[in-house]
């Protein structure tokens, strides 16, 4: 259907902020009453990210901000990790450079009320070092990887069986979830096919999981934490993930070295 002649993005957008934003806010303070009193802190940080009907377009984007940014910490743009940083982690460990893929599920397939699906497969460059490894065969990489999974961006069915491919002279310990094994052989040789490597199947361990119906249900259901209903965490969904982007981890370097970005949010990629 076409819009109305009458219609206003500005008010459109206004109305869709108040809508769904304004949800937002009263979930994340709803340990406080109904009733506003600036003299309580956190109950004046709520008066202050509420979107109201007067709000111009410059005073609903403070709003937005003050919320992500002040009241949940952008704990939305970034999730909680259990980690140190990697500088910190450097001083105890020295590591081969390691490449990264990462994989998520598209939003239109999401199921309301559940987080996109990720994956992530890493391997090692064994026959590099912080002292041999170059832009120039980064580079090379970094055109492999787009090679073999960013044209087009490859899928990766994934499931409840397991595939387990070790090569530990290589640098290759792959542990991949997937539905059927020849999905988790593809997606072996694939990866190996970033330094032209030919997979040994001596090397490989199938692991198909008893009752998978029963222990990893399509919706796992809730459960009730500290009187709070939380959905319980779905465990092998069998959901299409796709390539979204590679890096490149070299020690020594503050941050990983973006090979390929299909996202078109990573900064500097080399491909």
């Amino acid at each position: 259907m076409a819009l109305p002649d009458n219609f206003s993005p500005t008010e459109h957008l206004q109305d869709t902020v108040k809508r769904w934003y304004n949800r937002e806010v009263l979930n994340h303070f709803a340990d406080l009453g109904p009733e506003d009193d600036l003299t309580i802190p956190r109950n004046s940080l709520r008066v202050a990210c509420r979107h109201e009907d007067r709000d111009s377009l410059p005073m609903t984007l403070l709003r937005v901000m003050l919320f992500e940014i002040t009241a949940r910490h952008a704990s939305a743009l970034h999730p909680a990790i259990f980690g140190i940083p990697i500088t910190d982690y450097e001083s105890e460990i020295v590591y081969k450079p390691q490449i990264k893929l990462f994989f998520s599920e598209p939003s239109d397939d999401v199921v309301d009320g559940f987080s996109p699906v990720k994956g992530e497969i890493t391997f090692r460059i064994f026959n590099e070092t912080t002292n041999t490894m170059t832009m120039a065969r980064a580079q090379q990489l970094a055109q492999r990887v787009r090679s073999v999974f960013a044209t087009p961006p490859y899928v990766w069915k994934k499931g409840t069986d397991k595939i387990v491919y070790q090569d530990k002279e290589k640098g290759y310990d792959l542990r991949v979830l997937c539905r059927t094994e020849a999905d988790g052989r593809a997606l072996v040789e694939n990866v190996l096919d970033i330094q032209n490597d030919t997979p040994d199947w001596s090397n490989l361990n199938i692991v198909e999981p008893v009752n998978a119906a029963t222990r990893f249900p399509y919706n796992p259901g809730t459960k009730v934490i500290m009187g709070r209903t939380v959905r319980k965490p779905r465990k092998r969904p069998r959901v299409n993930v796709r390539f979204r982007y590679a890096t490149l981890s070299v020690h020594g370097l503050p941050s990983p070295i973006n090979l390929v970005d299909l996202t078109g949010v990573r900064r500097d990629p080399i491909v």
